[in-house]
């Protein structure tokens, strides 16, 4: 298993390392690997220097399409080959029908990066595709792999809705609630973890659990089961709430998690809540652990129909 690494926010007492991820977070992403290099980072060093280093083998190798006006699609030609104009029609309309969910107006463009044949690898963390807010947009990152997949339109779907839930949430968005959205998007079902809550082989975790659990590093392999279970959680949850009340309510509370100004801010300084909370008791009549709980029970009351 490659080394675990140095995550970012070890790095930001060092000037050098700030300037790195500050060159990172512009997109400016050969600069950055440049800049890492010679302080002796190496593609296995963390999480975050090997997203700059596939990143950058892609913008050193590859070339950009711009295919709406929200729409950049950058790639390797050499990789993706033939797969060049079906790409760009499904990553479009992939990105498109993420967009109808929610109710997202794409008025934040995004770059579609294919990334390099070579981050197929376990040293990749976030191998299976990502999405990463650059500045003056935000990026999703794909693997090689799925070109010409089936799964393709799945994961831009997935990786997209974090795009939209990150700037029509304000950035409020926590973790778990960031994957069941994505997850839902994806078109994902896991029904088998019904079972798994139903038998107790798995545990119905809480808020803070759930976001710390769908945060680990898959590259930990021994970690792989209990992130798996917590993805599918964080879907069941928000499939309980598109299910039970719309999939359009989903777009309620984005929308409320992206609100600002001095009411807002007011009743947070009186009284202070986590703002996915917040959210679910304006949108639902519900706290997030009332959520969590009445959900629980719908997935029992599903596993008990399907036994």
């Amino acid at each position: 298993m490659a080394n675990l690494g140095i995550p970012r926010f070890q790095t930001y007492n060092d000037p050098v390392w700030r300037t790195v991820f500050q060159l990172y977070d512009q997109d400016k992403v050969v600069a950055a690997m440049e800049l890492a290099q010679q302080v002796g980072a190496v593609r296995d060093l963390g999480q975050d220097v090997n997203q700059i280093y596939a990143e950058a083998v892609v913008r050193q190798s590859g070339q950009s399409d711009r295919v709406t006006e929200w729409l950049t699609l950058e790639t390797i030609p050499d990789e993706v080959g033939e797969y060049a104009d079906p790409l760009r029609t499904i990553v479009k309309e992939a990105c498109e029908q993420s967009s109808q969910m929610f109710g997202w107006d794409n008025s934040v463009p995004v770059w579609v990066t294919v990334l390099p044949t070579e981050a197929r690898e376990d040293w990749m963390p976030a191998r299976f595709g990502y999405y990463v807010p650059k500045a003056p947009y935000g990026k999703v990152c794909i693997p090689s792999a799925l070109v010409g997949s089936e799964r393709l339109s799945p994961v831009v779907r997935h990786e997209f809705t974090h795009h939209i839930a990150r700037h029509m949430g304000g950035g409020n968005v926590n973790r778990w609630l960031g994957e069941g959205l994505a997850t839902l998007a994806e078109g994902v079902w896991f029904g088998h973890a019904v079972g798994m809550f139903l038998s107790d082989r798995a545990t119905w975790l809480s808020p803070g659990d759930l976001n710390q659990i769908v945060s680990a590093d898959n590259r930990d392999h021994t970690m792989l089961g209990r992130i798996g279970v917590g993805y599918a959680q964080s879907n069941l949850i928000v499939r309980y709430l598109a299910q039970t009340h719309g999939v359009a309510s989903l777009g309620l509370v984005l929308q409320n998690l992206g609100e600002s100004g001095p009411i807002r801010y007011l009743s947070q300084a009186v009284f202070p809540r986590p703002l996915v909370d917040v959210a679910f008791r304006a949108v639902y009549r519900m706290s997030e652990q009332e959520v969590f709980a009445k959900a629980h029970a719908w997935v029992l009351a599903r596993g008990e129909v399907q036994s």
